[in-house]
């Protein structure tokens, strides 16, 4: 069986500092998915064969998106991966699985959205002050919720208004401005000890705060499970996680007109089409781009 090999790998892995939480994630997910679909598997028949039925077993059975099936198979090919190195196996065969993905269909906010946030009134329901507080540093700095949660006092150049970080999936270290709106926020939190939830908590309360504030327009999404294209409309404040900063922090930029290589050195892209993938304009807004570039 592959699973004690597995097992094996995660807790190497989580020992590395190389590896944040988000990619082990993945790991142990997709290990949970392996032994559901099949409870006892070997090196040899990890093949062609088996990559078509788990993968029709996530879509079919499990109900996920091309996306999220393309993350375990990346899981599971990093593992065959090191298993190989190992000399564990021989078998390369998982060299020609394709990492099932298409183009995420998923929101940001606009201007109006940030201001209904910045202004909303909590005081009757305080518990969602410091949500949407984390939220909005999140989305002033483009960090993510990893990264925010790694700052400590030592981070803040508050003479100089920046912020200096070693970002957990690259090693890189990025600065970061301390503009004014993110500086009201900082104030708030003495010796800059901010709170820490868990992602699940943090994304539910997160949901409650944008339908508290109004951000509840009709909104209409597409996934993809293999060749299926499926259409859900859901409120907006439905779509929204941690992750609608930094895609909001980088779709606000380009709109007010910073340059895209501007905004790679403050998020720690590498790539220009990286960076793009976290655009989210609208139709109506490019129509009236177009409009206003031309009267």
């Amino acid at each position: 069986s592959i699973y004690f090999h597995f097992e094996e790998f995660i807790r190497i892995r989580t020992n590395d500092v190389a590896y944040g939480k988000g990619i082990l994630s993945w790991y142990k997910l997709a290990l949970k998915h392996l032994r559901n679909f099949r409870p006892d598997i070997t090196f040899g028949e990890i093949d062609e064969t088996f990559y078509s039925e788990f993968v029709t077993y996530l879509i079919k059975t499990k109900d996920m998106s091309n996306n999220t099936v393309g993350g375990h198979i990346k899981a599971l090919k990093a593992f065959m991966k090191w298993a190989f190195d190992k000399n564990l196996t021989s078998n390369i065969k998982f060299l020609k699985f394709k990492n099932l993905s298409n183009d995420a269909d998923t929101v940001c906010l606009n201007e109006k959205e940030l201001s209904l946030l910045e202004n909303i009134d909590l005081t009757v329901n305080p518990k969602l002050i410091d949500v949407r507080n984390m939220f909005l540093i999140e989305i002033y700095t483009g960090l993510r919720v990893s990264d925010l949660l790694s700052l400590t006092k030592e981070n803040f150049d508050m003479e100089n208004k920046i912020i200096r970080i070693n970002i957990q999936k690259t090693r890189e270290t990025l600065q970061i401005p301390i503009h004014t709106r993110l500086a009201a926020i900082l104030e708030q939190y003495s010796e800059l000890k901010f709170p820490h939830f868990s992602k699940p908590y943090f994304n539910k309360q997160l949901k409650e705060l944008c339908k508290q504030a109004g951000i509840t327009e009709l909104t209409q999404t597409i996934k993809y499970q293999g060749t299926q294209r499926l259409i859900e409309t859901k409120p907006k404040y439905e779509l929204i996680s941690s992750h609608t900063a930094r895609r909001s922090f980088i779709t606000l930029l380009i709109k007010k007109g910073a340059k895209a290589e501007m905004i790679m050195k403050i998020t720690g892209h590498k790539k220009l089409t990286t960076m793009q993938k976290y655009v989210r304009i609208t139709e109506n807004e490019a129509l009236e781009a177009v409009r206003d570039a031309w009267d």
